[in-house]
């Protein structure tokens, strides 16, 4: 009778993990040299205690910190280091100058960043085929220093998977990249990723006898700072003794629900990054009864305008207008061409980006050249590259009945009209 074989302890098998983890990193490392010297043998001049060296003060995996520890939602800190390091994976980024050679970040800041440390410190004299080595990685050692497409893409990472957590009304996070330890005389071992926070000023507003919250328009700038957007009132066209004193910005809850319904397809957090990036990009237009309407754009593309208003020194964000309501430029060329009526707009739901994500609307060449004539063309613009957010789908009311509504005899002859009328005029 066989006997029953013994199960292995834990310590058996976490020797076996550290020398798969050991090997793959060897070999990652060998794949580097092999590449960015062009000379198959030059990794195995390199001594084994010179590699083992390497291994034990390898560079590791980027750690997620919190600024002060319980600032941070759990949520957040959960999903970023579930998530980050697999969008680490995914990204490649150039280790040459001419970019021929690419490697995933997650190698990046560990592979590729033990092995610059490496040549920091190694010596002709270190062993007898040093110089050659160095020698033969002095492209890749200059070109690793100055490796601004990596900062720029682990940044850009971080960046737009915390952006979605933020919000004026709760908390605004930030983030920044540090070098965790100098073990390699000067050269880091590891960095770290801190999650900086702030949570925005709350004041009340009292406008037209309705009192509503409001929060301070800002967002964290390196290396530890929340900029709060001041904007004088002569950036607005508004003249007065006091026009060019800076004055804070705030936004109104009523604006904040008014973004959320009317870019329906858009995660809150990026909507609300635009708010902070449209003020800091100020252009603004003027509507009929002389109130100032600040451009909003997503991504560079204008989906509408934040209606403003001067109040006890302070610049209030009342509203959002989308680019097809009622009392904006493209709204007000739209109704004139169309005949549409505010209840149509609200009806057909072409007041929300979501509907003109619709391949149908999309695809209707007819209807499609009715909007970019009005000065909509943006909006078709924006594709699913820049969606976030897919919870909220098309609305079928509007594709089926659009066409319908806006086919009426005096199109042809309003488009031609607005042929010679100047689009989106800003002062």
């Amino acid at each position: 009778m066989s006997q029953r074989k013994k199960r292995p302890s834990q310590q058996h098998l976490d020797k076996i993990q550290k020398a798969q983890h050991r090997n793959e990193f060897i070999g990652k490392l060998k794949y580097l040299c092999d590449n960015l010297s062009g000379d198959k043998k030059l990794f195995t001049l390199i001594p084994s205690v010179e590699l083992e060296k390497m291994y034990d003060l390898r560079s590791h995996a980027i750690r997620i910190i919190p600024e002060q520890e319980g600032d941070v939602e759990d949520d957040l800190l959960k999903a970023i280091k579930k998530l980050l390091p697999g969008i680490l994976k995914i990204t490649k980024v150039p280790v040459t100058e001419k970019g021929d050679l690419q490697i995933s970040l997650s190698d990046f800041y560990t592979v590729a960043q033990t092995l610059f440390g490496y040549l920091e410190v190694i010596k002709d004299d270190s062993y007898p085929a040093a110089s050659k080595v160095r020698q033969s990685l002095d492209s890749f050692y200059k070109f690793y220093s100055l490796n601004l497409p990596a900062w720029q893409a682990l940044n850009n990472a971080a960046f737009f998977f915390i952006l979605g957590f933020c919000e004026f009304s709760h908390k605004i996070y930030w983030h920044e990249v540090r070098a965790t330890c100098d073990l390699y005389k000067g050269a880091p071992m590891g960095f770290c990723l801190r999650i900086l926070t702030h949570v925005p000023e709350k004041i009340h507003v009292n406008l037209d006898g309705n009192s509503r919250p409001a929060f301070a328009v800002g967002w964290g700038v390196y290396p530890n700072k929340f900029e709060h957007v001041h904007i004088k009132a002569a950036d607005l066209g508004i003249e007065s003794s006091f026009s060019t004193i800076p004055m804070p910005v705030y936004i109104q809850s009523h604006a904040q629900q008014r973004l959320a319904e009317r870019l329906d397809c858009l995660e809150q957090g990026y909507v609300e990054f635009f708010v902070y990036n449209s003020l800091k990009n100020l252009k603004y237009f003027k509507d009929k009864n002389g109130n100032p309407l600040i451009e909003y754009n997503y991504f560079g593309f204008k989906t509408g305008y934040l209606r403003a208003d001067i109040h006890h020194g302070k610049i209030i964000i009342r509203t959002f207008l989308f680019l097809t309501n009622n009392g904006t430029p493209e709204g007000e060329k739209l109704n004139e061409f169309t005949g549409l009526s505010k209840l149509d707009h609200k009806y057909l739901n072409i007041d929300k980006l979501s509907t003109f994500m619709s391949a149908d609307i999309r695809n209707n060449i007819e209807v499609k050249d009715i909007f970019v004539r009005a000065g909509c063309k943006s909006l078709f613009d924006i594709d699913a590259n820049f969606i976030f957010d897919t919870k909220h789908g098309t609305n079928p009311v509007a594709a089926m009945n659009l066409s319908k509504y806006i086919k009426m005899p005096e199109t042809e002859s309003s488009l031609n009209a607005m042929s010679g009328i100047p689009i989106n005029p800003q002062l």
